[in-house]
């Protein structure tokens, strides 16, 4: 592991644990600055670097990076008391969760980047939200069978009947296990429901197979699970978690991504990390460092996205390669607006045609 590699786990641990941030005399600071950028940390690298960082382009960096997140969170929090206010009003069951559930848990909650909140809800009270809540002046701009996309003041709500998706390759025997949530929902102090938080937990590591099966995942998604155990692992059952994961085959997994975890970020794993090897994971630290947040820093993911596409296609190669360049030079609306370029439109798919990124 470089040094550079090395200092960015150290900051993240000092985040995590409160401490005081030190750098080495010699560290290339562009590259530890592009890695805080490509997995949508640099607002924490911010606040434990900024007295230590010499170099005025790269405070720059790391202070956009700042603001950016902290006026992003005030924006969409905003937009997102109005919304459970108005579900609340309606007397309509919802449940938050990713992102939502876990900034609260962070250090600095505001420094959780999130390009949308996601939320649960019963697919036979759609036309009851929708109704209320364009009378809100939220904007529909995706309706699907079981899914549901509002914006309001350029923030996002993915409303959604389901937690994964039956087309989510490789995924398909945990597919009816986790879309099976209700059973789940507890009440929380403040009278709203929430996911029980070893379920959470438990759907949040599924989430990561999900992103890994698709275009990549970064280190965000694993230090969503340290800050929850390092926040109070004592919420959490451990042996439930354990249980639930052998009975659907996902055991193996799930103790990876906690060895992980404590390998990176020091936070203790329940099941040991000792079944990590060093070259699976030096092997796994790389490709991650290389994808960024959602793999979109990846080259080599778009030949694997290839390959996955030749084998699911019985059209010719030649065709799916066609139709995988296509996706690449046009994007969908969604990837495009988890970059920074295009942020500005979302919840404003229709000028996407014409629109210029923004630098």
């Amino acid at each position: 592991m470089t040094t550079e590699q090395t200092f960015f786990f150290q900051v993240l641990r000092d985040h995590l644990q409160g401490q005081v941030t030190t750098a080495p005399e010699q560290l290339d600071w562009d590259q530890v600055c592009t890695w805080a950028e490509a997995h949508k940390l640099g607002g924490i690298f911010f606040t434990q670097c900024a007295a230590i960082v010499k170099d005025a382009a790269i405070f720059r960096r790391l202070n956009t990076a700042f603001g950016a997140a902290i006026g992003n969170s005030e924006n969409l929090m905003r937009s997102f008391s109005l919304l459970r206010s108005e579900l609340s009003a309606q007397n309509i069951p919802f449940l938050p969760v990713k992102g939502a559930v876990i900034a609260s848990r962070y250090p600095v909650p505001e420094l959780r980047t999130m390009g949308d909140i996601d939320i649960l809800v019963h697919a036979e009270d759609r036309d009851r939200i929708r109704s209320s809540l364009e009378a809100k002046g939220f904007q529909n701009v995706k309706w699907a069978d079981d899914e549901w996309h509002y914006s309001l003041n350029q923030s996002l709500f993915e409303i959604q009947g389901h937690l994964m998706k039956r087309d989510e390759p490789g995924l398909g025997h945990i597919y009816n296990y986790f879309n099976d949530f209700w059973p789940h929902a507890c009440q929380t102090p403040e009278g709203g429901l929430r996911l029980e938080p070893s379920f959470h937990f438990f759907y949040l590591i599924a989430h990561i197979a999900k992103h890994l099966r698709w275009s990549g995942v970064g280190f965000r998604q694993f230090y969503d699970l340290a800050i929850l155990m390092q926040d109070g692992r004592e919420r959490y059952d451990w042996d439930w978690i354990r249980a639930e994961a052998e009975r659907i085959g996902f055991f193996r997994f799930t103790v990876c991504c906690l060895a992980l975890v404590e390998r990176w970020f020091g936070v203790p794993s329940p099941y040991g990390a000792e079944a990590l090897s060093e070259e699976l994971y030096s092997s796994i630290t790389e490709k991650i460092f290389q994808d960024g947040v959602f793999g979109f820093s990846n080259d080599d993911n778009q030949v694997y996205e290839l390959e996955q596409a030749r084998r699911r296609s019985s059209q010719p190669l030649a065709l799916v390669k066609l139709r995988s360049a296509a996706r690449l030079a046009f994007p969908s609306y969604k990837t495009l607006t988890l970059s920074a370029k295009y942020a500005y439109l979302r919840g404003q798919p229709w000028p996407l045609p014409y629109a210029p990124g923004r630098a």
